[in-house]
């Protein structure tokens, strides 16, 4: 296989945030927080609340990037309408995101728990892609 394939299905609509099941390679993986979901008007970004807004259903490129904030390299989507560094790594609740993939067990309201092993799980994955030469890709279903 020359790429891996995540696969995010957004499965509850919750009031401050959204809530995924996230597929590595066709196996349910764990879930995935990220901000309350909005709908996507193509080519129009008024529809987005800075920082309170999940991203565009799509697929998308995902790559090496330094993050400055973290002082680590993490995951991040290109190319997302309307969004710049979007990222995947560990957190909570909808405040530790601004827009970016949280991955833990959803286990509460507005909450996954779990964060940081789930995030060190889904990195072997990713890195070992990243260093064998293999592409990864996000697809994001609504």
């Amino acid at each position: 296989m020359d790429t891996l394939e995540l696969y995010q299905k957004r499965t509850i609509r919750e009031e401050h945030s959204t809530i995924s099941d996230l597929y590595v390679d066709g196996s349910l993986f764990c879930n995935v927080l990220e901000d309350t979901w909005r709908e996507y008007i193509e080519g129009d970004c008024s529809w987005k609340v800075p920082k309170k807004t999940a991203i565009p259903a799509g697929r998308y490129h995902v790559v090496p990037h330094s993050s400055p904030r973290f002082h680590k390299r993490l995951p991040m989507l290109e190319d997302v309408p309307c969004f710049d560094c979007i990222l995947i790594h560990s957190g909570n609740k909808p405040e530790d995101t601004e827009g970016c993939l949280l991955v833990g067990v959803h286990n509460g309201h507005d909450w996954i728990g779990q964060s940081r092993p789930t995030y060190a799980a889904l990195m072997v994955f990713i890195e070992r892609a990243w260093e064998i030469g293999q592409e990864v890709f996000i697809t994001i279903e609504d």
